[in-house]
This record gives C-alpha cells, structure tokens and sequence, in this order.
C-alpha cells in the first residue's frame, strides 16, 4: 500500500514532486527550488483541485491534525477567515480554483497553500 502524502508534503520533495506531479521530467530540480512551497502546492491545487483533507495545527496546544469541520463550511465562515488571509494566495486560489468551489473545498486547498500552522492560527484560533 503507497502511503497518502498532503499536498504540502509532495510540495517540500523533489523526489515526490516527481512521482506524484511531474512523472513524465518536465521539470528540471533547478525549476523546482526556483519555486516557492506556496507556488508548488498551488500548481497542485491548479492541477488537480482542492485536496481531500486539511491538515492544522491548534495555536494553543501545538496538536497536529486532520482539520474535520463537523458542518459544511458556510459563504459567511469563509468570508470571515478570508479577512485573515494573505490577500495573495487567496487571490491566486480564486484564479485557480473552478466556478462551482465549495466553500468547504476552498478552505482546504487554502490551508494547504499556508501550511498547518497559519491554517490552525486562522481556523481554530480565530
């Protein structure tokens, strides 16, 4: 069984990038380190859509995990937290992102974007 790598992860490995999102050599290392790990995953998320998890880190207590909202995120949640996030990567993910992106769907290629920390400080801690 493969093991189920995040996004992020695939993002900081040359070796990943490879096999998961680049198979066929397209790009060289050299292009790889010119990107950042933001750029990286949101070439991902243009590629292939919002990941199937987010993962977050609680500001408070440092836990790592699996970010399971327990209702749909609603257009009023994420227009809230949008007013937290680096106006950047949200403008890039609305180029990127299809018509039709649940609000959901967003937040979770966002956080994949930022990392488990700011995705933490910004969904749990605010």
């Amino acid at each position: 069984m493969e093991p189920n790598y995040t996004y992020r992860e695939i993002a900081e490995s040359w070796d990943l990038w490879k096999e998961a999102v680049d198979p066929g050599a397209n790009m060289t290392e050299a292009d790889f380190d010119d990107m950042s790990i933001e750029e990286r995953v949101l070439h991902m998320v243009a590629c292939f859509g919002a990941p199937e998890e987010a993962y977050v880190t609680n500001p408070w207590t440092k836990d790592e995990g699996l970010w399971e909202p327990t209702e749909p995120v609603t257009q009023d949640q994420l227009d809230a937290w949008a007013m937290l996030m680096d106006d950047n990567i949200r403008e890039r993910l609305n180029e990127i992102l299809p018509d039709g992106t649940t609000p959901t769907e967003y937040v979770r290629a966002w956080a994949a974007v930022v990392g488990e920390v700011e995705a933490g400080r910004v969904l749990i801690g605010s």
